[in-house]
């Protein structure tokens, strides 16, 4: 017999959202280690794209494995996994490591676990939902 955890997380809503997750994921990967053929966003509106790119995606994975109750590990993982990404544009023609992009993409990670968090403070029938 299956959990209540696990009947919770098997339906077809979360599925689509864990796709979407991974969606997004993949688009973001592909986009930073994609060359580049313009300095177009190479200016302070790039730090906000990675802001609003990895606060999207914290926003997403929040949505996508809310219910398995580590919020907080996976966030970190993805911002992991922005470090790692930010750190492979070394090898990728026309663009370079930035250390500015990684605490834009922290921020952006943080600033979508505060709202989380105040989510769920303000609105506890949300956080009921997971236990």
């Amino acid at each position: 017999m299956r959990s209540q955890a696990s009947k919770r997380n098997s339906g077809p809503v979360s599925t689509l959202l864990k796709f979407i997750f991974g969606l997004l994921l993949a688009v973001a990967t592909h986009q930073t280690l994609t060359p580049k053929a313009i300095d177009a966003f190479d200016s302070p509106p790039d730090k906000l794209v990675h802001f609003l790119c990895w606060a999207v995606l914290s926003a997403a994975l929040y949505l996508a494995f809310h219910q398995a109750g580590r919020y907080r590990t996976l966030l970190m993982a993805l911002f992991g996994y922005s470090v790692i990404l930010e750190i492979g544009q070394h090898w990728v023609p026309g663009r370079h490591f930035s250390g500015e992009d990684m605490i834009a993409n922290g921020i952006g990670c943080l600033f979508m676990y505060a709202i989380v968090k105040l989510i769920e403070w303000r609105w506890p029938a949300v956080k009921a939902k997971e236990t």
